[in-house]
C-alpha cells in the first residue's frame, strides 16, 4: 500500500473538519484559549497519524531526518540511541520547564506561528516562545524524529540567523561561536609554523582566489582566521568543497550545504538544508559555523569524508568531550599545537 505524507495544509483542514463536526469540543473562553485548543488538537491529529504510519506501514521508508545518512531511503534507520551523535556530543534533551503545560506551550507555539508570518518580526516576542519550546523541540526532532518540514512550518524563527546559533548554544550550554573564534586566535600563529603534507590539499574555499591570495591582498582578522580553516583542513588532508558547498539549489540534496553567490563584487554565503533556504552572510567563517550547528540543531549525521574536520573541530575549538580516542590525524594535528 503506498500514501504520501500530509502537508502542514491538509493537517489543518482536517482539524478545521473536526472542530465543524463537533463544535463542543471547542472550550467556551477567550479567543487566546481557544486558538491554544485548536493548535493542542491539530498536533495531537500530526502524532496520531505519525503513529498510525509507524504502526501500519513498517516497509515504507521512515521520515526524513534521525540519524540516517544523506540520500539513503531505503527502509527505516537503524535503531540508534538518541542521545549521541556521529562524531559528536549528547544531543542535549532537557524537560519541559516548570509551570509550563500543554495549554502554555500551544500559546507559545501560536507566537511562534504568528510571528514568523510577519516580514519584520519581533526578536523580544519570540525569544522568550523559542526558550520555552527549547525541551519540546528537541524532543519532536531527536527522539520522535519529526519530518524536516514540520519543524521548520512549526519554528520558522530557526530560519533566522541569530536565533538558528542562539538553538546551537542552548544545546552546547555556551557561546559556540565565541568559544571556536578565540581557539581559532590561539592557534593561528601555531598552525602558520607547520608545514602544509608533502601532496597539498588544494585550499578548499571554492569562488575565492585563494586564502593565501585574500590575506595577502587584505590583512583582516576574518581573512586571517579564513586562512587558518583552509590551513587546518589541508593538515588533516580533506577537502570540504564537495561536502559543503552547493552549487545548484534545484539540485536534491537533503544535507547542509552552503551556496555562494556575488553580489556587488562581494562574496555573500547561504545556508541551505533540505532544499530549504535558511539565511545568508558575507562572512565565510559565520556561514561555515551555522553548517555544523545545523547538524546538532537538527539531529543530522556528519559527512565521513570530513569526519577528521569535524572532530578537530569539536575536539581543540569547542573542547566537547567524546569518547573513545580521536582519530590519527586528529590526534597528530592537535599533539604538534601543544
Amino acid at each position: 500500500m503506498s500514501f504520501s505524507i500530509p502537508t502542514p495544509t491538509q493537517y489543518a483542514e482536517v482539524t478545521r473538519a473536526v472542530l465543524l463536526r463537533f463544535p463542543n469540543l471547542m472550550p467556551h473562553a477567550d479567543a487566546d484559549r481557544q486558538a491554544c485548543f485548536k493548535h493542542v488538537l491539530h498536533q495531537k491529529i500530526i502524532d496520531r497519524f505519525r503513529n498510525y504510519r509507524h504502526t501500519h506501514f513498517k516497509d515504507h521508508p521512515a521520515v526524513v531526518g534521525g540519524k540516517r545518512k544523506a540520500g539513503s531511503g531505503e527502509g527505516p534507520p537503524k535503531k540508534k540511541s538518541c542521545s549521541t551523535l556521529a562524531y559528536g556530543m549528547a544531543n542535549f534533551i532537557t524537560k519541559r520547564p516548570e509551570a509550563e503545560d500543554e495549554y502554555s506551550q500551544a500559546y507559545h507555539h501560536k507566537i511562534l506561528l504568528d510571528q514568523g508570518q510577519l516580514v519584520h518580526p519581533n526578536p523580544t516576542i519570540y525569544t522568550v516562545s523559542m526558550e520555552f519550546t527549547f525541551a519540546a523541540r528537541r524532543t519532536r526532532i531527536v527522539m520522535e524524529e519529526a519530518p524536516f518540514i514540520d519543524i521548520i512550518s512549526t519554528y520558522p524563527q530557526l530560519k533566522i540567523e541569530d536565533e538558528f546559533n542562539a538553538e546551537f548554544n542552548r544545546i552546547f550550554g555556551k557561546d559556540g561561536s565565541d568559544l571556536w573564534l578565540t581557539q581559532l586566535v590561539g592557534m593561528s600563529d601555531k598552525l602558520h609554523t607547520l608545514p602544509l603534507p608533502v601532496h597539498k590539499v588544494p585550499l578548499p574555499w571554492p569562488y575565492m582566489k585563494s586564502a593565501e591570495a585574500e590575506f595577502a591582498l587584505n590583512e583582516t582578522n576574518e581573512n586571517k582566521l579564513n586562512l587558518v580553516m583552509a590551513k587546518i583542513s589541508a593538515l588533516l588532508h580533506e577537502r570540504i568543497d564537495e561536502q559543503v558547498f552547493l552549487t545548484d539549489p534545484d539540485e536534491a540534496i537533503s544535507s547542509p550545504r552552503i551556496m555562494v553567490s556575488i553580489e556587488h563584487d562581494i562574496p555573500v554565503y547561504s545556508l541551505w538544508i533540505n532544499n530549504i533556504f535558511f539565511f545568508s552572510t558575507s562572512s565565510f567563517l559565520k556561514a561555515f559555523q551555522s553548517w555544523f550547528y545545523s547538524f546538532y540543531i537538527f539531529n543530522l549525521v556528519f559527512p565521513v569524508k570530513v569526519k577528521n574536520l569535524v572532530q578537530f573541530i569539536q575536539r581543540a575549538l569547542l573542547k566537547i568531550s567524546e569518547r573513545g580516542k580521536p582519530l590519527s590525524r586528529v590526534a597528530h594535528l592537535i599533539c604538534a599545537m601543544l
